[in-house]
């Protein structure tokens, strides 16, 4: 359906109207990220390798907004085991996510925007879309065919739903929570850990963590200031995992706890509780 979508667009693009090539312009690159993903999901769960038509599919998702290219990208890239070149990318990443990038979640229910002065001071002055690719970035979604792009306990978020109680909470437009979702921010520390883990980088390691705390503990405070929602059950599951990696089973059993009170329902947290349970405490 991706290629699909990919071809009708490009053909908007050459014989649309003005507005239509303008729209076709605007999503393009969104598409080509995904169908990149897709297609290297395949390749990885065939093990064979991207090719560079995928490759060049990712290239042009870099233009969709500041980041989500560029992530979907290194979390392929620690997926098919190129930690150097992920290290790279996310580190590229990084970098990019001044004082000036907005940051907003548009999924039901978890809507969240947070705008910094000097990103209204650039939207004052700045042509809108262009606005849009170089200082914005939203939560980052992957789809199930996406699954071996992602990083395996994050692939439980497809899944969050598990009680009758959920499905009856459950709103059709929230399709989202049969996705993987994630604010890009605290997705870039966590693939940072796991790619430094991999490389028995324990600073660098280290660092990601610390990284993803001080990310959460902004996100609580201003919850409590009811100015931030979006997903922060899923940023305490891979802060919970980091812990896991790092054989503190009783910080990770807490965080999870600490989810499910902020989540009730539709929560795969019920699940880690259980397996950690099964693991360590029997």
């Amino acid at each position: 359906m991706a290629h699909d979508i990919l071809q009708y667009l490009r053909a908007l693009q050459t014989h649309g109207s003005e507005l239509q090539r303008k729209v076709a312009n605007f999503f393009v690159p969104y598409v080509c990220g995904t169908l990149a993903n897709i297609i290297a999901s395949l390749c990885i769960f065939s093990r064979q390798p991207v090719t560079q038509d995928v490759l060049n599919l990712y290239q042009r998702s870099f233009e969709w907004d500041l980041v989500s290219g560029k992530l979907k990208y290194a979390s392929m890239l620690y997926c098919s085991g190129q930690y150097d070149q992920a290290t790279d990318m996310l580190n590229q990443c990084e970098s990019l996510l001044g004082p000036d990038v907005a940051h907003y979640c548009t999924c039901n229910g978890r809507e969240y925007i947070y705008q910094p002065y000097k990103f209204i001071e650039k939207f004052l002055s700045t042509n809108k879309v262009n606005l849009l690719k170089t200082s914005s970035t939203s939560c980052l979604k992957f789809c199930i065919h996406e699954c071996p792009c992602v990083p395996d306990h994050l692939q439980y978020e497809m899944y969050r739903t598990q009680t009758q109680m959920g499905k009856n909470e459950r709103f059709q437009q929230h399709v989202w929570m049969d996705w993987v979702v994630i604010h890009r921010v605290p997705f870039l520390y966590y693939l940072k850990y796991l790619v430094y883990r991999q490389k028995d980088n324990l600073p660098r390691k280290l660092l990601a963590i610390f990284n993803l705390i001080d990310f959460l503990n902004k996100s609580l405070a201003q919850l409590l200031c009811e100015q931030f929602r979006g997903h922060l059950d899923t940023v305490l599951h891979v802060l919970a995992h980091c812990w896991e990696l790092e054989n503190r089973p009783d910080v990770a059993w807490h965080l999870y706890q600490r989810s499910i009170i902020m989540f009730p329902t539709n929560n795969m947290a019920w699940v880690h509780l259980i397996r950690l349970f099964q693991k360590y405490f029997l």
